[in-house]
């Protein structure tokens, strides 16, 4: 049976994340991609990236299968990334429970081997704007400011304080270079050889700093959830974000 190593990657939907995946794809293999849905191939097909396989389960299934039966070169390594998944979500599970180390046997007739998790996260208020914003500008349809995506961000933020080292926040991306080192070292062996991050795709579209906030255009009943959210406000505040008046 073949099997692939998967690096899976999770992040909540306008979190910078896709500029973060280019930015370890252009350091690690020296490529740079553009997220679609769908399969992508690198390093002369040694490598594969999937962009968000949950956003049509079926779909998804039917085009893993094609590629590893007619691509003409089998793959040794894949990353996936999930949007607004939880963090234990899998893929390739039956189950959709990811376990690190533990290999899926016989997905289409492939051995996936689940070799590291990485989660993104952003300041949940700027998150939430950016949310907010690609909605009101048909940026995306279905980032949605609601109580599922408060959810969701506190789950990853847990995840974030419990796997430090599996975890890049968005900021730290931005403008901490020594982070930036750090993570590539621990996760990916590398040292940043790409650190021009202007140059990443999607790094423009991302930035928070360029954006002016007025919370007070979100819907009532999410500005309530939030208010009442006292775990949330914890979170945001281990994570060393700070909360805001709403």
């Amino acid at each position: 049976m073949q099997k692939i190593d998967l690096v899976e990657y999770i992040a909540c939907k306008r979190s910078g994340h896709h500029a973060m995946i280019n930015w370890i794809i252009t350091n690690t293999i020296g490529e740079q991609i553009y997220h679609w849905y769908k399969l992508i191939f690198m390093d002369g097909g040694n490598q594969w990236h999937w962009n968000d396989p949950s956003k049509n389960i079926n779909e998804g299934r039917g085009m893993f299968k094609d590629s590893t039966s007619n691509y003409q070169k089998f793959p040794s390594k894949m990353s996936v990334n999930y949007e607004d998944e939880y963090s234990n979500y899998c893929f390739f599970g039956e189950s959709k429970k990811s376990v690190e180390g533990v290999e899926v046997y016989d997905y289409n007739g492939v051995g996936i081997n689940i070799k590291s998790r990485i989660l993104f996260i952003r300041d949940f208020y700027d998150n939430l704007w950016s949310r907010f914003m690609g909605i009101k500008n048909n940026i995306v349809g279905d980032a949605y400011c609601d109580k599922k995506f408060i959810e969701t961000w506190k789950d990853h933020a847990r995840y974030a304080l419990e796997n430090p080292h599996k975890t890049l926040k968005y900021e730290d991306w931005m403008s901490d270079t020594d982070k930036r080192q750090e993570f590539l070292l621990i996760n990916f062996g590398v040292s940043e050889n790409h650190g021009d991050l202007s140059n990443i795709p999607g790094t423009a579209t991302s930035n928070p700093h360029k954006v002016e906030k007025n919370f007070s255009l979100l819907p009532q009943d999410i500005k309530e959830l939030i208010r009442e959210d006292i775990e949330l406000h914890n979170l945001i505040e281990e994570l060393g974000y700070k909360n805001k008046v709403i």
